[in-house]
């Protein structure tokens, strides 16, 4: 394996490239028409050779046979059809730990398949700050007598049928990121944990100060219910799956538990990192800048202080069963643990010590890159998934999409078996990425390294991380790119009913809704810190599919063969689609973005936002400087109003503009497409950086997040925010931030509104 130093493309040149293909031997004719070409394009002379489509050279100079996109795609889909790998692969990821850094067969073996397929592929490691557990114990006793009444084993079950549960070369159950600690004090529930679960419990008086809380998973992203729980002066935390999140697929409704049915195995702990990703994702002692050997490393910011375990519903049941009766019973704190009535407490007869002892280090992380030249190395689509995991299995997360990955490659390189000379318009880089568990590290110190590499290649970024989960469909991205997941939707059957396409599935449980990103995966940098569009696609688990055990050691190779895609039919589904979706955003020769549906989307957005500033804001005097002028927030929001009611025009006249430029290259002659040359360019390098436009100084106490339009939501720390500076401040009733935060988005509206004005 090779160290990579371009990540995004080869070295030769693409006018290498041409002189190679001119030294051809030709016929009279050929050479007679190459003349007459190379006459015109003296003309063409200061064109860019990234201005020259395919096109000129597999017409003009016969090369090859020209071969249409439907060409294209058929060849992709027999390929795919033909046979199924995603099993195979899928057995192969989850068939030893991988924690961040680990696992270097599964770097090797995905390095071999990369360039088995065709790739060039290539390592590209950073050194980060990580830990790994110790040791680490649990009881809870009688403060009167010191009796241990319950010590819980904090384990998952070793289950006969599922060789995955192990515990040989299982990894224990830990939280990323915990602090090391040994606390003895009374115990609260907390219900999720969340910023608000926890100010109801101020507000009500219940103490929380030297106290352990116990928290359910879900809710919000688990890092910032620590945050939120030191904040309240807590000592410790536990968290733990509760039924009441199975959506009914549970023992007390008459269904077996794993391995026996699709209820959750009541062992189950779902582990995961602690750091607060929403402040910045990435190695914490390298705060926006890469993790490379001998940087400069700082304090680690954003990591608890306190300690916490994870611990599965079934061990903690007794510890929540003894505050029945003490404390508050809150509406909505409920749950769905037989025979616990979700009392806060505390119990004053009863405390937890809780031990917590981990090893932090500097090491290793490798994500492989695989390449794929295009005609355009200037025009790039990366397309991701992340391989680290937090068990021995992690069929649902990552490995599906690995799989999902891996057949998506194998597929593009049937196009080139069927097809010898074809590449692809635009040049491909597919990467798996490393240390995505811990804090989104490869991919983060990935854009942070190359990130002026990526602002001026890349086009889009698409990623896949639980590929397959359950039988729901799941998507969100850009709304540059809604138009194109769902034009392509239409092109894939889904496999669970006959004669239904993703996108009728799709209008058939969600209404063909695609959400806002957040954070949580590796397109985090591309979109919030970049501004390159993105998306994010995956069979997410629905009502009646079996309960995903997330992060357990129960999400493996025989839940998935059993209970949710015995014939890796779903696997093979989400290739196709995102097949579809490389080879749509590759092969047009006009980038496939919808700029008329991304401007709706703000527009929507600030209308939204401005509904709720308060009436008297409005009517403060409170003015903002904009260069020697002063405006009054009425004032501005009227001029705000204004420039974005002109970008949704202009994009209207634009996005036909783009239209007719698609039209015209389809049906024009072949000297006429020299004409249209330049007017692509142009429109194609508008589109690429339309995005980066809204890229701004970075949100309050999170500069990492830049982009004005999309972040991830604070207090969630998963789902998006949109307009989040200006939400933000609503939050906080802040007035004057709100002005300032209103300007920064005015300014990237009217920047957005010149690029459309280019044609």
């Amino acid at each position: 394996m090779t160290a990579e130093t371009d990540p995004l493309v080869g070295q030769d040149s693409f006018q290498v490239r041409i002189v190679r293909r001119q030294r051809r031997h030709y016929d009279r004719s050929r050479c007679f028409r190459f003349l007459l070409i190379s006459l015109f394009g003296m003309s063409l002379l200061a064109i860019p050779a990234t201005l020259v489509p395919r096109y000129v050279h597999q017409k003009f100079l016969a090369v090859t046979k020209w071969h249409s996109l439907e060409d294209v795609t058929n060849a992709f889909q027999e390929t795919l059809f033909s046979e199924n790998h995603a099993g195979e692969f899928l057995r192969r990821y989850t068939n030893e730990s991988h924690l961040a850094g680990d696992g270097p067969e599964l770097v090797q073996f995905t390095f071999d398949k990369f360039e088995e397929y065709g790739l060039k592929a290539s390592v590209n490691d950073y050194e980060v700050y990580l830990n790994t557990p110790l040791d680490h114990s649990l009881k809870m006793f009688d403060t009167i007598t010191g009796q241990t009444l319950h010590k819980p084993m904090l384990e998952e079950d070793i289950l006969a049928e599922d060789p995955t549960s192990t515990h040989l070369d299982a990894i224990p159950v830990f939280h990323g990121y915990s602090a090391s600690g040994n606390v003895t004090a009374g115990f609260v529930y907390a219900n999720f944990g969340s910023k608000a679960d926890l100010a109801k419990l101020v507000e009500l008086g219940v103490e929380t100060k030297g106290k352990i809380a116990i928290v359910r998973n879900g809710g919000g992203y688990r890092g910032l219910k620590v945050k939120f729980a030191e904040d309240l002066g807590f000592v410790g935390m536990l968290m733990y799956p509760d039924p009441a999140q199975d959506h009914g697929i549970t023992e007390e409704n008459g269904y077996l538990a794993y391995p026996n049915g699709p209820a959750r195995n009541p062992s189950s702990v779902e582990r995961g990192s602690l750091k607060s990703s929403n402040l910045a994702p990435g190695d914490p002692t390298t705060p926006g800048y890469p993790s490379k050997p001998g940087c400069k490393r700082r304090e680690p910011k954003g990591i608890p202080t306190i300690p916490t375990l994870p611990i599965s519903y079934r061990e903690v049941k007794p510890i929540l069963e003894s505050l029945n009766g003490h404390g508050l019973k809150i509406p909505g704190f409920g749950g769905a643990i037989p025979d616990v009535e979700y009392f806060t407490g505390p119990n004053p007869n009863l405390q937890l010590n809780l031990y917590n002892l981990q090893n932090y280090t500097i090491k290793p992380i490798h994500n492989v890159i695989g390449k794929l030249d295009g005609w355009l190395q200037d025009e790039v689509i990366v397309i991701g998934n992340h391989r680290d995991s937090w068990i021995k299995g992690g069929a649902g997360d990552p490995n599906s999409g690995s799989a999902v990955l891996l057949e998506t490659i194998r597929a593009i390189a049937g196009i080139k078996s069927k097809y010898p000379n074809w590449k692809p318009l635009r040049s491909l880089v597919f990467i798996s990425w490393d240390g995505e568990e811990y804090g989104l590290l490869g991919s983060s110190e990935f854009g942070e390294e190359f990130s002026h590499e990526i602002s001026g290649k890349v086009v889009a970024y698409f990623n896949t991380d639980v590929g397959v989960s359950g039988s729901q469909l799941g998507l969100a991205a850009s709304p540059m790119l809604n138009e194109l997941l769902l034009e392509s939707a239409k092109l894939v059957d889904y496999p669970m009913l006959p004669n239904t396409t993703l996108y009728e599935h799709l209008i058939n449980t969600t209404n063909a809704e695609i959400e806002v990103l957040g954070s949580g995966s590796d397109f985090t940098v591309f979109l919030e810190h970049l501004g390159i569009p993105s998306l994010d696609i995956g069979f997410d688990s629905g009502k009646n599919d079996a309960v995903y055990h997330y992060h357990s050691n129960y999400d493996s190779y025989h839940w998935m063969h059993t209970f949710v895609d015995p014939n890796f039919e779903l696997h093979r589904a989400l290739a196709a689609y995102l097949g579809h979706l490389v080879l749509g955003m590759s092969e047009n020769e006009v980038i496939r973005f919808n700029v008329l549906e991304y401007a709706r989307a703000i527009a929507s957005y600030y209308e939204s936002t401005i509904k709720d500033v308060p009436l008297e804001w409005t009517n403060k005097n409170s003015e903002y400087k904009r260069g020697h002028h002063t405006h009054r927030l009425h004032k501005l929001i009227g001029i705000m109003s204004g420039h974005i009611h002109a970008m949704v025009g202009l994009s209207e006249g634009y996005q036909y503009h783009l239209a007719e430029l698609r039209e015209q290259y389809q049906t024009s002659t072949a000297f006429q497409k020299f004409k249209l040359l330049i007017k692509i360019k142009l429109a194609n390098e508008n589109l690429k950086h339309l995005e980066k436009q809204f890229l701004g100084p970075g949100l309050k106490d999170r500069p990492w997040f830049r982009h004005v339009v999309f972040a991830s939501g604070r207090y969630d720390g998963y789902s998006g925010q949109n307009l989040p500076g200006l939400r933000e401040s609503l939050e906080d009733d802040d007035i004057v931030r709100f002005l300032g935060e209103l300007e920064i988005l005015n300014h990237s509206i009217v920047k957005f509104n010149k690029l459309l004005k280019l044609r």
